[in-house]
C-alpha cells in the first residue's frame, strides 16, 4: 500500500480530480508509520461501510493487502469483511466524503478493516462528514 499522512493533498489518482478542487488524503496506512488510535462509534463503522458499499471510486483492478501487524492472526488476501450476510472485498478501490468548505477527503476502502481491526481513528473532520452522510460521488457537481 501507499502511505499518505493524513489531511495532507491527495496524490495517488490525481488525475481523475480538477486542480481547483481541495482533495484530501485520509487513512493511507502503512507498517512502520505511525497513526492515531482510538475508539470510533458503531454508527460511524455502519455509515463507512454504506460508503464502501455503495460510493466506491477510482477501483483498480487489484488489490492492496493490510501491512500492518495482525498477532498470531493470519490475515487473508485480499482483505474481506461480512456486510449485510455478505462478502465485502477491500483494497481495490477508495471512497470519498465531502467535508467543511467543499473539502474532498479521500481514504482507500481498506480503512474500514483500519478502523475496525486496527482500531485507526480518523481525523474528526472525516468522521463527521461519515455521520453526516457526505458520501462523494464522481458524478457530483462538485466536479464542475
Amino acid at each position: 500500500m501507499t502511505y499518505f499522512e493524513d489531511l495532507t493533498p491527495y496524490s495517488y489518482f490525481d488525475h481523475k480530480f480538477p486542480a481547483h478542487l481541495n482533495v484530501l488524503s485520509v487513512g493511507w496506512l502503512e507498517s512502520g508509520k505511525d497513526f492515531t488510535v482510538g475508539e470510533t462509534p458503531a454508527e460511524f463503522h455502519r455509515k463507512l461501510m454504506q460508503l464502501i458499499e455503495d460510493y466506491s471510486i477510482g477501483r483498480t483492478r487489484g488489490w492492496h493487502g493490510c501491512t500492518l501487524p495482525h498477532g498470531e492472526q493470519v490475515m487473508t488476501y485480499p482483505c474481506s469483511v461480512r456486510s449485510g450476510g455478505r462478502t465485502v472485498t477491500l483494497g481495490s478501490a477508495e471512497v470519498g466524503v465531502v467535508g467543511a468548505g467543499g473539502v474532498i477527503m479521500v481514504a482507500p476502502n481498506l480503512i474500514y478493516h483500519y478502523v475496525t481491526d486496527h482500531l485507526y481513528l480518523p481525523p474528526s473532520v472525516f468522521v463527521e462528514a461519515v455521520l453526516e452522510g457526505n458520501f462523494f460521488e464522481t458524478s457530483a457537481s462538485i466536479l464542475d
